[in-house]
């Protein structure tokens, strides 16, 4: 009886690593399409608004839409104390998606209005390039990680039951 339960929750572990791991693809691939429509956002505040960017900043991180980009702040703030942005990585993005996004805010505020609407479609286009790269990543190993630790499991419960 020891034996099933024990081979039962070595199998719901791989289980649960299988998932969790696929679920950081699906955690960068909303950050992504957030970035996109955070992108469109800042344009229309500078185009429309003539908005500060740190008042866009603050309007992003307050934003419920835009949750999954809380460390736009920090970000933000780094650069305005002249230090350069560390990749972390507790955030599910490679550090070409981070270099990306750091480039993008710390470029921010520092051209005209036409400047910076063209930047702005310049990292559009990037961030959708980025996503399509994670929605790919996403189909290959994302559901590579949940079949594979599922399978596993399996094989383990047969093995040892």
């Amino acid at each position: 009886m020891l034996r099933v339960i024990g081979v039962s929750l070595v199998s719901l572990m791989i289980v649960f690593y299988g998932f969790s791991a696929s679920k950081k693809y699906i955690k960068r691939i909303k950050i992504l399409e957030s970035m996109v429509l955070v992108v469109d956002f800042i344009a229309n505040q500078i185009r429309y608004l003539g908005s500060t960017v740190d008042n866009i900043i603050d309007n992003v991180s307050k934003n419920e839409n835009y949750k999954e980009l809380y460390f736009l702040k920090n970000i933000r703030c780094l650069n305005n104390y002249g230090e350069h942005p560390k990749y972390n990585e507790l955030l599910p993005l490679t550090t070409s998606n981070y270099e990306h996004i750091s480039s993008f805010i710390s470029q921010l505020g520092f051209d005209d209005v036409e400047g910076e609407i063209s930047r702005c479609e310049l990292y559009k286009d990037i961030f959708s390039d980025d996503l399509k790269k994670a929605k790919l990543d996403f189909n290959n190993k994302g559901k590579l990680y949940k079949s594979m630790s599922l399978l596993t499991a399996i094989a383990i419960f047969i093995i040892f039951i």
